[in-house]
């Protein structure tokens, strides 16, 4: 369930709309993110429910459970939010990243990138979930191991700089920009409000997506819920700032490309090394944003079709939303990336004030269950399975 995926480009658009103190809001908005991701896998583990082929779960049950009575209007609210996000985020901003690498370093035209894309999109949204599962765990771990050896092999040669690079971010993560606050005032920052937004991009902490990931595992809640932490640290604490630092070493290849953030990113990457293996660099990079890029689109295909199955249960909705996703797929190879991050961070801003607000209500039952776990005590959750811990 990792966004890496986004991660190249969310902390590129970070760094470049923010400034370096971005990143130590990601840092920041990462500790906080993992609380609640343990939060909400556990009571999305707790609150799911029997299905066919396992259980169905996340946030819009939860979220029904909870509130007895605006509880089915807000998750489904919640649920068409989501569903938004998942055409924006998942299908328009992966697919242009992948887009922009290949066209960077391969000239494939966007529009071709993006076809094939949704074609195999298509094909795996009618496989259905395992299909999903299988491809993303298969590529997401190879991927990411991949990622942080080519980031070290650009930062290690350079780690005299490191002490810099940490002041840099650190003194320019309290610098006040021109306002921009709107409905989220407490914004005082450039910095914070993009290290923020992208944090929670690439961990999709928080906003309440993430457990529709985690609620077929037979392990306990809160076996789950210490994935949720590792994914968080992996992916903002550990991902995004190997990018970041790669970004600053060689920044000013970089921000040549300030307005293709994928294409500043590969720039990033092979511009420490000479011409024939700059270019294998770059291959090697546009090849990772292809992989992790399709992960995502079809993670997030998942999750859209989880909350188009929990809007209506009529069969129509979910085959409508299968070529109405691959449509946006093929879409976000021409649409500017502008646009759909603009949709997303308002999307995510909502659900993850709605997710928060429910989280706070089920305190108690995440306590409860996290005390039984560590007591080494079995505890039976609301969806009526028993979970025993060692």
């Amino acid at each position: 369930a990792l966004q890496s995926a986004t991660q190249s480009a969310g902390v590129a658009a970070a760094i470049f709309s923010g400034g370096f103190g971005a990143i130590f809001w990601m840092w920041i908005s990462a500790c906080v993110a993992a609380v609640l991701k343990y939060a909400e896998v556990v009571l999305a583990m707790r609150r799911r429910v029997p299905s066919k082929n396992g259980f169905k779960g996340g946030a819009p049950y939860y979220i029904r459970a909870l509130l007895p009575t605006h509880g089915k209007a807000l998750s489904t609210v919640f649920a068409l939010l989501c569903i938004c996000n998942c055409l924006s985020m998942g299908a328009v901003i992966q697919t242009g990243a992948v887009a922009e690498a290949l066209d960077s370093s391969l000239s494939v035209p966007p529009l071709l990138c993006g076809a094939i894309l949704a074609i195999f999109c298509f094909s795996l949204m009618r496989g259905g979930a395992e299909k999903i599962t299988s491809l993303t765990s298969a590529l997401v771990p190879f991927m990411s191991l991949f990622y942080v050896v080519l980031s070290l092999t650009v930062i290690i040669p350079r780690r005299a700089l490191l002490p810099s690079l940490f002041l840099k971010i650190l003194s320019e993560a309290f610098t006040p920009e021109s306002a921009s606050g709107g409905i989220f005032g407490f914004l005082l920052s450039r910095a914070l409000r993009f290290g923020v937004m992208r944090g929670l991009f690439s961990n999709e902490a928080g906003c309440g997506t993430s457990p529709t990931a985690h609620i077929n595992s037979n392990a306990p809640p809160c076996e789950q819920g210490f994935m949720g932490i590792a994914e968080v640290f992996i992916d903002t604490l550990l991902l995004c700032s190997l990018t970041g630092f790669t970004l600053m070493l060689n920044y000013s290849e970089a921000a040549e490309l300030s307005h293709a953030p994928i294409k500043a990113v590969i720039a990033a990457y092979s511009a420490p090394f000479p011409p024939p293996i700059g270019k294998t660099v770059a291959l090697a990079m546009s090849f990772a944003v292809l992989c992790f890029g399709f992960a995502t689109i079809s993670c997030l295909s998942h999750y859209a079709l989880e909350c188009a199955d929990f809007v209506s249960k009529k069969p129509l909705v979910k085959k409508l939303l299968i070529p109405a996703y691959s449509l946006f797929v093929l879409l976000g190879g021409v649409i500017p990336s502008e646009k759909a991050w603009a949709i997303s961070d308002v999307t995510v801003g909502v659900m993850t004030l709605i997710n928060l607000f429910v989280l706070i209500l089920g305190r108690n039952e995440i306590a409860i269950e996290t005390k039984f776990y560590f007591a080494g005590k079995k505890i039976c959750t609301p969806s009526g399975k028993n979970s025993k811990t060692p």
